[in-house]
Formats: structure tokens, C-alpha cells, sequence
């Protein structure tokens, strides 16, 4: 739909330190109340986490029809994914060992990046189960990052070494954009009437830009020297300006003005979406640093979870990366939370299924409660420290395997993994 897809940004998914409870000696789970601005009702809202895949990666895009796009790793290297009503279907590559999808429109024609059997990355359109080579424009990489509900496609082509330049692709021909010069350019976003936006001029100092045929417009800044544009619907478009102190902050543009939306008490944010309804979705640092995924309503920012939202529909899915680097769909619901208990074992993390804290992962559950770790990958063991202690697992190497421990006395469990002690470790609060 809307949202920025390149992979310049990936970099901060997958940094992502995950923790929302930084005390050790008050283990507390992180916050699963409800939403900032919801007003009282019978049951209060909240956002659920859905994950898309065990593999890490993120969702890039979301249609209004509720399917996904983006990427994870699997055994055979990163893969573009679709997923709809559940099911998740890998979407292939052009020949060779990665794809990542950016974006995807209402009709369900796929756009992303893939490698091919010579090495280099080309853009594809992926549709009624194929997926295209939208080729380069004579340069040797290219990706696509958006596609609008008239098949239209967006992206960026570069040589080796060389500058990146934006595209349009229409008719099955690929074109650059006119009017950015010769220098960086990268189109991040189009709408259903042909605006195209992304960011121009340096690739260390860029400028936001609109194309609205063949005339371009500088957004502006929000007082300090760069801008980047990720997004537009119905002549707004949002992004990220520096301020005159070089602060980052999430911007809207509308009617020839850029308006600063705020954070979360934090350093920086970032705008990645909008949808029709105006709502915008992107990422906010709370004071201890870590990314929030967040969503703009009606001049209200709200704090989703500790992740990167990348985009939103018009029922407000909202998609990105959760607290560890793994693909995710966050929605409202007045559901209760899943109950503690449930943690998953990885490469490198233990995940609560229950709040998605890492690292540790803090689960509190009631005396006699049976918790159980299932392994998604990796050999990895369940091992007490400390006192009081249960009995700890010995090292398991197989997705799908469990361990399980019942509480039958309260105090704070603490564990780790004996193979990985240092950075996979959580906490059982039995109360």
C-alpha cells in the first residue's frame, strides 16, 4: 500500500534490543493495557501480536483485504513472503538465494527485490503465482518498493559503486524519474493518481521529494538539513526530517506545509505509512532508547509495542517488526492477552508468547502454573541460576521440541541458556 520499502532501512529491525523490563529487581512483564487514547468502554482495547513467521525478518506492507507482504529467513535464505487469513506462502526468487517483498496493492500484485543465478538483485513484480524481472535500466541492481492499484511500481537502480537513481515502471517499461538530476534518488511510494515520493540529491544529505508528472517538489525540512519521504495517500505524504538541533522527528506534509508529529519523550521518530483515513503509522524512542511501534490518530500518537511499524490499512492492522526481528501483524482487540507461560526458544533469544519480552523474556504466572519452552531453532538449553532454582533441561536441538516445569512455590526463576549464557536469559515471577 503505502509504505517505505527499501533496504537502507532494514538495519535498524534488526537492531533491535528488546527488553520492557530493565529491572532485576522488580520483574514486571511489560505494559498490555490499554491503548493511550481509548476512551472508557466495557472492555478495553489493546494490541495483539500476531506472528507472521519463526523466522526473522518483517512485514512490510498490508492492503486493505488484510494481506501482508515482506520477508523472513528460512533455511534456505531470506524469502519474500505473502501471508493472508493465516496462511503464509513463500513467493520464490528470480533464480537465486534471497527475496524481500516492499509492497503490495488491493488486486494483490506482489513488488519487492530478489537475487538472481548471476549475483545481482533485481526488482520483481510478483502476480498469479510468478513473479517478473522488472530488469535495471542497464545498471546492475534494482529493487521495487511500491506498486499502486493501477499496477504502476517504484524503486530505485544502481551500478556497483555507483549512484542510485528512482524509476517509474508502467506499460512493462522501465523508465527514470525526470527532474531529480544526476546525482541520488530513490522513489519510495506512488499513489493511485501517479504522485511519487522518496528522497534526492545526496545519499548522505537527502532531500524529500513529490513527482506529480514530470514536475518535482521539495518538501522542505523541519529546520534542520535532510528529509526523507516514505509515504503518500490522497496528496499528504509523510517521512522523517531532521530538526535544526538534528534530532529526527516524523513529519506530515499536506497543502505545501510539514508539520512535525512528535515522539514518545524520546530522541527521535519516524513516519513509514499512512492510509486513507489519514492515520499514520511508524516508530517513536521512549526515554530508555528502544524503538516503539506507533500509530497517529487524530493528532493522538499511540505506543503499540516495542518494535517498527512499517504500514497501516484502513481497519488499522498495522505490520512491521516486533520486539525481536520477526515479522508481525498488531491489532485492537478487547481480547485478554494470551496467557504466561508460553516461551519460545531461538537462534538467539528466549520470547515470551504472552508479551513478547526477550532477553530477558519475563513471564509472571500464578503457584502451579506448567511453563513450557518450545524450540523454533538452534541447540539451545533451559538452565536455572541462581536461587530459588527448577530443574534445568539438558542442551535440545530441534524445532518443535519442548521442556516443561511447573512452579510450586512463589519467588523469581531465573534462567539461561548454557550453551548461549550471555545473551539468551529470561525470568519466571511465580506469585
Amino acid at each position: 500500500m503505502f509504505g517505505n520499502r527499501t533496504l537502507t532501512s532494514l538495519g535498524l529491525c534488526a537492531g533491535l534490543a528488546a527488553c520492557d523490563d530493565p529491572s532485576t529487581h522488580h520483574p514486571t512483564e511489560p505494559d498490555l493495557g490499554p491503548v493511550e487514547h481509548a476512551a472508557p468502554q466495557a472492555a478495553a482495547l489493546r494490541w495483539s501480536t500476531t506472528r507472521l513467521s519463526l523466522g526473522t525478518g518483517s512485514a512490510t506492507d498490508v492492503n486493505n483485504q488484510g494481506q501482508v507482504v515482506g520477508y523472513h529467513v528460512t533455511d534456505g535464505g531470506a524469502r519474500a513472503f505473502l501471508w493472508s487469513n493465516g496462511t503464509l506462502q513463500n513467493l520464490g526468487s528470480l533464480g537465486g538465494g534471497g527475496s524481500w517483498a516492499f509492497g503490495i496493492n488491493e488486486a494483490g500484485q506482489v513488488v519487492g527485490q530478489s537475487d538472481r543465478t548471476d549475483g545481482l538483485w533485481h526488482a520483481f513484480l510478483w502476480q498469479n503465482g510468478t513473479m517478473q524481472d522488472l530488469g535495471a535500466l542497464g545498471d546492475d541492481y534494482s529493487a521495487a518498493t511500491a506498486i499502486d492499484g493501477n499496477g504502476r511500481v517504484v524503486g530505485y537502480t544502481s551500478k556497483l559503486g555507483g549512484e542510485t537513481r528512482a524509476f517509474l515502471w508502467e506499460n512493462g517499461r522501465m523508465t527514470r524519474l525526470s527532474g531529480l538530476g544526476t546525482g541520488y534518488s530513490q522513489a519510495s511510494s506512488i499513489d493511485n493518481q501517479g504522485r511519487i515520493v522518496g528522497t534526492y540529491g545526496s545519499q548522505s544529505s537527502p532531500r524529500a521529494f513529490r513527482w506529480a508528472a514530470g514536475v518535482v517538489t521539495d518538501l522542505g525540512t523541519l529546520g534542520g538539513a535532510t528529509a526523507s519521504a516514505a509515504a503518500t495517500v490522497g496528496g499528504k505524504i509523510v517521512g522523517a526530517s531532521a530538526k535544526a538541533t538534528g534530532a529526527e522527528r516524523a513529519f506530515l506534509w499536506q497543502n505545501g506545509l510539514m508539520t512535525g508529529l512528535g515522539t514518545l519523550a524520546g530522541g527521535s521518530s519516524s513516519a513509514n505509512a499512512i492510509n486513507a483515513l489519514g492515520h499514520i503509522a511508524g516508530w517513536s524512542q521512549q526515554p530508555d532508547s528502544q524503538p516503539r511501534a506507533v500509530i497517529w490518530r487524530d493528532g493522538t500518537l499511540s505506543a503499540i509495542a516495542v518494535g517498527v511499524a512499517e504500514d497501516v490499512n484502513k481497519a488499522d492492522w498495522v505490520v512491521g517488526s516486533g520486539s525481536v526481528p520477526l515479522p508481525v501483524l498488531w491489532r485492537e482487540t478487547t481480547d485478554p492477552p494470551p496467557p504466561a507461560g508460553s516461551i519460545l526458544v531461538s537462534s538467539s533469544f528466549f520470547l515470551s508468547d504472552r508479551n513478547w519480552s526477550t532477553d530477558p523474556a519475563v513471564d509472571t504466572v500464578a503457584v502451579g502454573t506448567r511453563v513450557t519452552w518450545t524450540w523454533l531453532r538452534g541447540s539451545h538449553s533451559v538452565q536455572s541460576v541462581e536461587t530459588p532454582s527448577f530443574p534445568s533441561s539438558s542442551v535440545v536441538n530441534g524445532a518443535g521440541k519442548t521442556y516443561s516445569v511447573t512452579f510450586s512455590a512463589p519467588g523469581t526463576y531465573r534462567y539461561n541458556c548454557f550453551v548461549h549464557p550471555r545473551s539468551m536469559f529470561g525470568r519466571v515471577v511465580v506469585r
